[in-house]
């Protein structure tokens, strides 16, 4: 009965899907220190119920949502995503698979390995953040580095993106 009810009286109030959507907006950030998938859920859901409220929004706007909300320390995926993909070819599907795959390059399950295997913080990550590389004249010197073996994830990780 209640869906009846639902059916033939439930229009949405226009403030009520206004909030929604200022709600959206306003949410700040996801957190690379907890799970992104527990995350863009919540985003995904509240997009949803956004759009269940009346408010029009076509897939790629949707995509583009859930991207201003990644992570600071995601944003080199996000402009190699953007430098890849036709815009009205953007999908949420596509992007939730972008951050979660770029999720499980960055961090083991306890966060404090990295893809390259070693024992440092994600800031200082060769692999996420390659301009890091001593042969690219990061923080660890201008063409000095010797090579430990790592190249290899290095490359590997850009390949991801080419």
């Amino acid at each position: 009965m209640w869906e009846a009810l639902k059916k033939a009286f439930g229009t949405p109030d226009a403030a009520y899907s206004w909030s929604l959507f200022c709600s959206l907006i306003k949410s700040p950030e996801m957190s690379d220190s907890k799970p992104l998938q527990n995350q863009t859920n919540k985003i995904v859901t509240r997009l949803k119920e956004v759009i269940a409220g009346g408010i029009k929004l076509d897939e790629s706007t949707q995509a583009l949502i859930l991207l201003s909300k990644v992570p600071e320390t995601y944003q080199t995926m996000v402009s190699v995503l953007m430098a890849t993909v036709k815009l009205t070819e953007l999908k949420v599907e596509t992007v939730i698979n972008k951050i979660l795959a770029e999720e499980s390059l960055c961090c083991s399950v306890d966060g404090s390995l990295w893809s390259c295997g070693g024992k440092h913080g994600k800031e200082n990550c060769w692999t996420k953040y390659p301009h890091l590389h001593p042969k690219a004249g990061g923080k660890g010197g201008k063409g000095k580095g010797k090579g430990t073996g790592k190249d290899k994830v290095l490359d590997s990780h850009q390949m991801l993106y080419k």
